[in-house]
């Protein structure tokens, strides 16, 4: 049975939703170790600076654990920030990347010249990326980097009844109006411009999660089951990301619940969204205009919400699993 070291980060991101599926699926076949870095703690910094630094350390203690130790495995699995810092080789390496955007970094230094030793080290050895959609593909390519393997998020069935519908809204006084979910309550997903372009709407204005940003919209931090509630009790769910995003699970999400998306398309999201038969709103100046466009057209939000139904219902896990199985057999 082969062995493999998966050095992957805690965190509340898609990016983790991906990788916990991934352990699953590999521990069907192969003995996997689980080396897991906790950077939680370090997303409210005030500082990016401090904040990128205390992400780093985490990852070089990780590895002056398991340095001795990589040869002991078939395969190891690992993220940007630990290829990048990682100096001693493994058999074989896969590398997960789900986005680059340092768009909201203060301190731009430190991780420009770490995404520089990045790319050389990628161009210069024989390990493979995993991207997340082809518009990151290309962006790699563009880098030199040729041993690029695009396999997609997967996700399993989402089933909300109406009779928990009801209840929800029950529960967090959002009956009497239409739903619009906004998204995550942090800056960078594009809330706060969001909330301005809608305030005036007779709509209840939601968002999720740790509040991290004061906004007057209701801010609900939800159980997993409550959140996909939430989704399926709205009427448009807003993805309006501010950076690149790898794909987008929120919108994807959606697309599975019937509703209709209307997302800013940055990043894999345009890909999901497109293919998907979304609305890609660009600014924040047409945005309220689409809402309403929506909102005033019962016939229209049932045609676009089926339609992102059968195109998000394709990312299935037995998918996922066959692309990534396939993957390692060659690899290895």
């Amino acid at each position: 049975m082969k062995k493999i070291l998966f050095i992957k980060r805690k965190s509340i991101t898609g990016g983790e939703a991906y990788e916990n599926m991934l352990v699953e699926t590999l521990r069907k076949k192969y003995y996997v170790d689980l080396f897991e870095i906790d950077t939680q703690n370090t997303l409210d910094a005030k500082k990016s600076f401090f904040r990128l630094v205390s992400r780093l350390l985490p990852r070089l203690r990780c590895l002056l654990q398991v340095n001795s130790k990589l040869r002991d495995y078939d395969l190891v699995i690992e993220d940007f920030f630990v290829k990048a810092l990682s100096f001693r080789r493994a058999k074989k390496r896969i590398v997960i990347v789900h986005h680059f955007d340092n768009t909201f970094l203060l301190h731009q230094k430190l991780y420009n010249l770490l995404e520089k030793i990045f790319w050389f080290r990628m161009r210069h050895s024989p390990d493979v990326i995993v991207a997340v959609s082809d518009f990151w593909k290309k962006i790699f390519q563009a880098k030199g980097v040729k041993n690029i393997k695009v396999i997609y998020n997967s996700f399993d069935t989402i089933n909300v009844s109406k009779e928990e519908i009801k209840k929800f809204k029950k529960k967090f006084d959002l009956e009497g109006k239409s739903i619009v979910y906004i998204g995550n309550c942090q800056e960078i997903k594009g809330v706060v411009e969001s909330y301005k372009a809608l305030a005036h709407l007779n709509v209840h204005l939601v968002t999720s999660g740790k509040q991290r940003i004061d906004l007057p919209a209701k801010n609900l931090d939800l159980t997993k089951a409550e959140y996909y509630t939430l989704l399926a009790a709205s009427s448009i769910v807003i993805t309006m990301s501010k950076f690149n995003e790898g794909w987008c699970r929120t919108a994807h999400e959606a697309m599975l619940l019937g509703k209709p998306v209307i997302g800013s398309g940055r990043g894999g999201m345009q890909e999901l969204l497109h293919a998907g038969h979304q609305t890609v709103c660009s600014s924040f100046d047409d945005l309220e205009s689409l809402t309403s466009r929506l909102l005033n057209n019962r016939l229209l939000r049932k045609k676009q919400g089926l339609a992102g139904f059968k195109y998000a219902s394709k990312f299935t896990k037995e998918m996922f699993q066959k692309e990534w199985f396939k993957l390692i057999e060659d690899l290895t």
